[in-house]
């Protein structure tokens, strides 16, 4: 994968995806050994070794990606328009004192 490098992070990342999606990124030749079998809310994993939504946030690459030897890879839902951050501000209390917490929600 030293080509990837040659890329900044982003067009390297895109790079990676569409390779995974066009079925040419390299392939998990070996059977995941019996041990890292794992059963997570019903669902069976070959091994518990999983690819995050952020990688493939659209789906292109989901079936490369389990070639590669992943055991599981999330993926983001599509939505037909971004969302406008809105600003959300709690209050969490915890013994003695309290703070305001802020956060930004999508």
């Amino acid at each position: 994968m030293k080509v990837v490098q040659l890329f900044d992070g982003e067009t390297a990342h895109r790079l990676a995806v569409l390779v995974a999606a066009i079925d040419l990124a390299p392939r998990d030749q070996k059977p995941d050994p019996f041990v890292l079998r794992t059963s997570v809310f019903g669902m069976d994993f070959s091994n518990p070794v999983g690819l995050a939504a952020g990688f493939d946030k659209h789906g292109e690459a989901m079936g490369g990606m389990l070639k590669m030897g992943f055991g599981f890879v999330e993926v983001h839902s599509r939505r037909q328009a971004p969302e406008r951050p809105t600003r959300a501000a709690h209050s969490r209390c915890r013994g003695a004192g309290c703070r305001r917490v802020t956060r930004w929600a999508a």
